[in-house]
């Protein structure tokens, strides 16, 4: 089990954030191991989506539950093929500060155990790629701004 959990203050709000997060869809244009999403069943307060990941050679395609409070956390979940269980929770506050933080702890099992080693080596490095194209696109998409949420 790979189990990181990393913590950023992007120049965003949090309330901004949190909607390119759940835009699971534009992923594959800025994420850069995504090659492809597609959300269906879409509810007020989950969706469920199909979506194909590549690691150097490894490509994996997975269905995903993700689960959300706006505009306070959002939480994926999937299982299947080499995937044994695989969570992202994405946790948006405002400090007191009044800047804004994201937590995202990432939980990652694989079926078999070279691919666990595998996964445990390489998964602190994903997860801050991850927040790093996260926080370009951010910036890219809404420029910087003062971190508030309006409750």
């Amino acid at each position: 089990m790979s189990n990181q959990l990393i913590r950023r203050e992007p120049d965003v709000t949090a309330e901004q954030l949190f909607d390119l997060v759940l835009d699971v869809e534009s992923y594959p244009r800025f994420v850069p191991w995504y090659e492809a999403a597609r959300v269906s069943d879409r509810k007020p307060d989950s969706y469920r989506t199909d979506q194909i990941v590549r690691f150097a050679v490894f490509r994996q395609q997975f269905k995903a539950i993700t689960r959300f409070e706006r505009p306070h956390w959002i939480t994926v979940s999937a299982s299947g093929g080499v995937v044994k269980n695989f969570d992202l929770h994405w946790k948006f506050s405002v400090l007191d500060s009044g800047g804004c933080e994201v937590a995202l702890t990432f939980d990652l099992s694989l079926t078999t155990r070279p691919l666990q080693s595998l996964a445990a080596k390489i998964s602190a490095e994903a997860v801050k790629t991850m927040l790093d194209a996260f926080e370009t696109e951010a910036a890219r998409r809404f420029g910087p701004t003062a971190c508030a949420i309006q409750d």
